[in-house]
């Protein structure tokens, strides 16, 4: 009995580790093959873009909800100014409530201004996630990342994104646009954005991209490769997100 409860419980660590790498392994391949601004993206291994950001950090590792608190930090990008910024995701403990839970995740950017040794934080996002205690790590269980996507050419804007993800292949950005100048915020929850615009039962998979201005992030939007309608969202393709407007238009 002892044995082969040793081995249900090996076999349980090894089933989480396995997931969290599937995630990470699909957040990484939605967020590394694309152009951000000068910077190009690789998934592997560091790049020297040509102008831009210096090479690009692979982001955090994604954590999930578990007993006890949890956190990880990306590696910081610097701006061709010599501005500074990375990202840190953080779990709370779960709270027990009978056979239920509740955990908080908060996402916070980091940012220096050249010349500066001290970052300065600030909330991209925060969610409270109800959470089974008795399935924590499971199949069923949503991982969390973020990633500094990269910066604008003058150094005065910094892009960013906080991700929540599950192992059957659903994935929610928040993007960010941080102004260095302005020394604010301004947040998109693209799932959110585009919640009119599908039809019922389409999932819909985010690839963001390049700032094409100081707030301006341009994001490829089509449904998953597993949803059975593909015309669920006929608008298919490139758009522009204005994080600071709110607003999505088709990119022309």
């Amino acid at each position: 009995m002892k044995a082969a409860r040793s081995l249900f419980i090996v076999v349980g660590v090894v089933a989480v580790v396995v997931g969290a790498v599937l995630v990470w392994g699909r957040l990484r391949g939605r967020e590394s093959s694309r152009a951000v601004g000068a910077v190009s993206v690789a998934q592997e291994q560091q790049v020297q873009p040509e102008n831009g950001s210096k090479p690009v950090n692979p982001g955090t590792e994604v954590i999930t909800c578990r007993e006890n608190p949890a956190a990880s930090a990306g590696e910081v990008m610097a701006s061709n100014s010599g501005a500074r910024a990375f990202v840190e995701v953080k779990t709370s403990a779960v709270e027990r409530q009978g056979d239920q839970g509740t955990c908080e995740v908060v996402w916070t950017l980091h940012v220096a201004a050249p010349g500066s040794e001290e970052f300065s934080p600030v909330v991209i996002h925060r969610e409270k996630e109800e959470v089974n205690p008795e399935a924590l790590g499971g199949d069923s269980a949503r991982y969390y990342g973020a990633r500094v996507l990269g910066w604008s050419e003058d150094g005065r804007s910094v892009l960013a994104q906080a991700t929540v993800a599950a192992i059957e292949d659903w994935f929610k950005p928040v993007v960010a646009v941080y102004g260095m100048e302005e020394r604010k915020l301004w947040t998109a929850d693209l799932e959110r954005m585009f919640a009119a615009r599908v039809k019922k039962d389409c999932t819909l998979s985010f690839g963001v991209g390049e700032l094409v201005s100081a707030a301006e992030v341009k994001v490829d939007v089509r449904p998953f490769e597993w949803v059975e309608d593909q015309n669920c969202f006929p608008e298919s393709g490139g758009w522009v997100v204005d994080v600071r407007q709110g607003t999505a238009a088709p990119a022309r």
